[in-house]
Protein backbone atom coordinates (compact mmCIF):
# COMPACT_ATOMS: atom_id res chain seq x y z
CA UNK A 1 0.00 0.00 0.00
CA UNK A 2 2.74 2.49 0.93
CA UNK A 3 4.70 1.78 -2.27
CA UNK A 4 1.58 2.32 -4.38
CA UNK A 5 0.79 5.59 -2.61
CA UNK A 6 4.34 6.86 -3.06
CA UNK A 7 4.35 5.83 -6.72
CA UNK A 8 1.13 7.76 -7.26
CA UNK A 9 2.80 10.99 -6.11
CA UNK A 10 5.87 10.50 -8.28
CA UNK A 11 8.32 8.36 -6.32
CA UNK A 12 10.51 5.76 -8.00
CA UNK A 13 9.95 2.64 -5.86
CA UNK A 14 12.00 -0.49 -5.35
CA UNK A 15 11.84 -3.59 -3.16
CA UNK A 16 14.97 -5.65 -2.56
CA UNK A 17 14.83 -8.80 -0.48
CA UNK A 18 12.52 -10.91 1.58
CA UNK A 19 8.77 -10.46 1.20
CA UNK A 20 7.60 -13.52 3.13
CA UNK A 21 3.85 -13.10 2.71
CA UNK A 22 3.31 -16.58 1.37
CA UNK A 23 6.20 -19.00 0.96
CA UNK A 24 5.28 -20.01 -2.59
CA UNK A 25 4.81 -16.63 -4.23
CA UNK A 26 7.48 -14.07 -5.06
CA UNK A 27 5.64 -12.17 -7.78
CA UNK A 28 6.08 -8.41 -7.87
CA UNK A 29 3.66 -6.50 -5.67
CA UNK A 30 1.70 -3.48 -6.92
CA UNK A 31 3.40 -0.13 -6.64
CA UNK A 32 7.01 -1.22 -7.15
CA UNK A 33 8.93 -0.08 -10.22
CA UNK A 34 11.81 -2.42 -9.34
CA UNK A 35 11.29 -5.82 -7.72
CA UNK A 36 14.04 -8.18 -6.49
CA UNK A 37 12.84 -10.97 -4.23
CA UNK A 38 12.76 -14.74 -3.71
CA UNK A 39 10.53 -17.58 -2.55
CA UNK A 40 10.14 -18.18 1.18
CA UNK A 41 13.38 -17.90 3.12
CA UNK A 42 15.59 -18.07 0.04
CA UNK A 43 19.23 -19.20 0.21
CA UNK A 44 22.39 -17.40 1.30
CA UNK A 45 24.75 -18.68 -1.36
CA UNK A 46 24.04 -18.51 -5.11
CA UNK A 47 20.35 -17.65 -4.61
CA UNK A 48 17.58 -17.79 -7.19
CA UNK A 49 15.87 -14.40 -7.45
CA UNK A 50 12.79 -12.96 -9.09
CA UNK A 51 13.98 -9.76 -10.77
CA UNK A 52 11.02 -7.87 -12.23
CA UNK A 53 9.33 -11.16 -13.10
CA UNK A 54 12.42 -12.86 -14.56
CA UNK A 55 13.98 -15.76 -12.65
CA UNK A 56 17.70 -15.09 -12.24
CA UNK A 57 20.31 -17.49 -10.85
CA UNK A 58 22.83 -15.35 -8.99
CA UNK A 59 26.30 -16.14 -7.70
CA UNK A 60 27.58 -14.95 -4.34
CA UNK A 61 26.21 -14.13 -0.90
CA UNK A 62 22.61 -12.97 -0.58
CA UNK A 63 23.29 -9.85 1.52
CA UNK A 64 25.87 -8.57 -0.96
CA UNK A 65 23.70 -9.39 -3.97
CA UNK A 66 20.64 -7.55 -2.63
CA UNK A 67 22.87 -4.59 -1.76
CA UNK A 68 24.23 -4.55 -5.32
CA UNK A 69 20.71 -4.36 -6.75
CA UNK A 70 19.68 -1.61 -4.33
CA UNK A 71 22.78 0.46 -5.07
CA UNK A 72 22.24 0.10 -8.81
CA UNK A 73 18.67 1.31 -8.30
CA UNK A 74 19.92 4.38 -6.43
CA UNK A 75 22.69 5.15 -8.92
CA UNK A 76 20.39 4.97 -11.95
CA UNK A 77 17.49 6.87 -10.40
CA UNK A 78 16.89 10.21 -12.16
CA UNK A 79 18.24 13.02 -9.99
CA UNK A 80 14.99 14.95 -10.40
CA UNK A 81 12.80 12.11 -9.10
CA UNK A 82 12.41 11.13 -5.42
CA UNK A 83 12.81 7.44 -4.63
CA UNK A 84 12.14 4.92 -1.90
CA UNK A 85 14.07 1.65 -1.56
CA UNK A 86 12.71 -1.05 0.72
CA UNK A 87 15.69 -3.28 1.55
CA UNK A 88 14.64 -6.42 3.43
CA UNK A 89 17.78 -8.45 3.99
CA UNK A 90 17.50 -12.18 4.60
CA UNK A 91 20.12 -11.86 7.34
CA UNK A 92 19.98 -12.81 10.09
CA UNK A 93 17.24 -15.29 9.28
CA UNK A 94 18.31 -18.93 9.16
CA UNK A 95 19.24 -21.15 6.29
CA UNK A 96 16.49 -23.78 6.45
CA UNK A 97 17.32 -27.49 6.21
CA UNK A 98 15.20 -30.66 6.55
CA UNK A 99 13.95 -31.76 9.99
CA UNK A 100 13.74 -28.18 11.27
CA UNK A 101 17.52 -27.82 11.27
CA UNK A 102 18.77 -24.25 10.92
CA UNK A 103 22.19 -22.83 10.14
CA UNK A 104 23.46 -19.26 10.11
CA UNK A 105 26.23 -18.87 7.53
CA UNK A 106 28.16 -15.59 7.65
CA UNK A 107 29.53 -13.90 4.56
CA UNK A 108 32.88 -15.15 3.26
CA UNK A 109 35.62 -13.57 5.33
CA UNK A 110 33.44 -13.03 8.41
CA UNK A 111 33.71 -16.56 9.78
CA UNK A 112 36.42 -15.62 12.28
CA UNK A 113 34.76 -12.54 13.75
CA UNK A 114 34.29 -12.44 17.54
CA UNK A 115 36.60 -15.36 18.22
CA UNK A 116 37.40 -15.39 21.93
CA UNK A 117 34.67 -12.87 22.77
CA UNK A 118 32.11 -13.34 25.56
CA UNK A 119 28.43 -12.55 25.10
CA UNK A 120 26.84 -9.93 27.30
CA UNK A 121 23.77 -11.27 29.09
CA UNK A 122 20.67 -9.41 30.21
CA UNK A 123 19.42 -9.81 33.80
CA UNK A 124 16.61 -12.04 32.48
CA UNK A 125 18.98 -14.63 31.02
CA UNK A 126 17.90 -17.98 32.47
CA UNK A 127 16.02 -16.09 35.19
CA UNK A 128 13.30 -17.93 37.18
CA UNK A 129 9.75 -17.73 35.85
CA UNK A 130 7.83 -18.35 39.07
CA UNK A 131 6.08 -14.97 38.77
CA UNK A 132 5.38 -15.28 35.03
CA UNK A 133 2.58 -17.83 34.47
CA UNK A 134 2.77 -17.70 30.68
CA UNK A 135 6.45 -18.61 30.78
CA UNK A 136 6.04 -21.24 33.48
CA UNK A 137 3.86 -23.49 31.32
CA UNK A 138 5.45 -26.60 29.75
CA UNK A 139 7.27 -26.15 26.46
CA UNK A 140 8.22 -28.67 23.81
CA UNK A 141 12.01 -28.48 23.72
CA UNK A 142 12.29 -31.30 21.17
CA UNK A 143 12.28 -28.67 18.40
CA UNK A 144 15.96 -27.93 17.62
CA UNK A 145 15.03 -24.28 17.12
CA UNK A 146 14.10 -24.00 20.80
CA UNK A 147 16.51 -25.93 23.04
CA UNK A 148 16.12 -25.72 26.81
CA UNK A 149 18.12 -22.85 28.27
CA UNK A 150 18.19 -20.97 24.99
CA UNK A 151 20.23 -21.16 21.83
CA UNK A 152 23.95 -21.93 22.13
CA UNK A 153 26.47 -19.09 21.97
CA UNK A 154 27.72 -20.37 18.62
CA UNK A 155 24.36 -19.57 16.98
CA UNK A 156 24.24 -16.09 18.49
CA UNK A 157 27.78 -15.33 17.34
CA UNK A 158 26.99 -16.63 13.84
CA UNK A 159 24.02 -14.28 13.66
CA UNK A 160 26.21 -11.39 14.74
CA UNK A 161 28.69 -12.36 12.03
CA UNK A 162 25.86 -12.37 9.47
CA UNK A 163 24.91 -8.85 10.53
CA UNK A 164 28.41 -7.62 9.73
CA UNK A 165 27.50 -7.95 6.04
CA UNK A 166 24.36 -5.89 6.70
CA UNK A 167 26.48 -3.22 8.39
CA UNK A 168 28.72 -3.07 5.33
CA UNK A 169 25.65 -2.84 3.12
CA UNK A 170 24.46 0.28 4.94
CA UNK A 171 27.91 1.78 4.55
CA UNK A 172 27.87 1.06 0.82
CA UNK A 173 24.40 2.59 0.47
CA UNK A 174 25.54 5.74 2.27
CA UNK A 175 28.59 5.99 0.01
CA UNK A 176 26.45 5.64 -3.12
CA UNK A 177 24.19 8.42 -1.90
CA UNK A 178 27.16 10.60 -1.00
CA UNK A 179 28.75 10.04 -4.40
CA UNK A 180 25.63 11.18 -6.25
CA UNK A 181 24.99 14.12 -3.90
CA UNK A 182 21.76 12.81 -2.38
CA UNK A 183 22.88 11.81 1.11
CA UNK A 184 21.62 15.06 2.71
CA UNK A 185 18.21 14.59 1.12
CA UNK A 186 17.80 10.95 2.15
CA UNK A 187 16.18 9.49 5.27
CA UNK A 188 17.28 6.05 6.52
CA UNK A 189 14.75 4.07 8.57
CA UNK A 190 16.17 0.90 10.15
CA UNK A 191 13.79 -1.51 11.84
CA UNK A 192 12.93 -5.18 12.27
CA UNK A 193 9.84 -7.36 12.42
CA UNK A 194 10.20 -8.66 15.98
CA UNK A 195 12.59 -9.40 18.81
CA UNK A 196 13.82 -12.83 19.84
CA UNK A 197 14.49 -15.06 22.84
CA UNK A 198 18.15 -15.94 23.35
CA UNK A 199 17.88 -17.72 26.71
CA UNK A 200 15.94 -15.03 28.54
CA UNK A 201 13.98 -16.90 31.22
CA UNK A 202 15.67 -20.04 29.90
CA UNK A 203 13.78 -19.90 26.63
CA UNK A 204 14.70 -20.18 22.99
CA UNK A 205 11.13 -19.98 21.71
CA UNK A 206 12.04 -17.65 18.88
CA UNK A 207 9.62 -14.69 19.19
CA UNK A 208 6.24 -16.22 20.00
CA UNK A 209 5.76 -15.09 23.60
CA UNK A 210 4.58 -11.60 24.52
CA UNK A 211 7.45 -10.51 26.74
CA UNK A 212 10.08 -7.83 26.21
CA UNK A 213 12.67 -10.02 24.41
CA UNK A 214 10.23 -10.67 21.56
CA UNK A 215 8.02 -7.58 21.44
CA UNK A 216 10.69 -4.88 21.61
CA UNK A 217 11.99 -3.96 18.15
CA UNK A 218 14.48 -1.38 16.91
CA UNK A 219 13.32 1.75 15.09
CA UNK A 220 16.18 4.01 14.15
Amino acid sequence: MLARQLAEVGYHTGHFGKWHMGHDDDTARPGFDRWVSFLGQGAYFDPTLNVDGTIVQEEGYMTDILSDYAISFIETNPSSQPFVAFIAQKASHPEVHPNKIRSFPPAPGDEGLYQGETLQRSPSWRAPVSDKPALARPFDFSDPRSPPGGLPDSVIFDRLRMLSAVDRSIGRLRKALSDNGQIEDTIFVVTSDQGFFYGEFGLGQERRLAYDPSIRIPLI
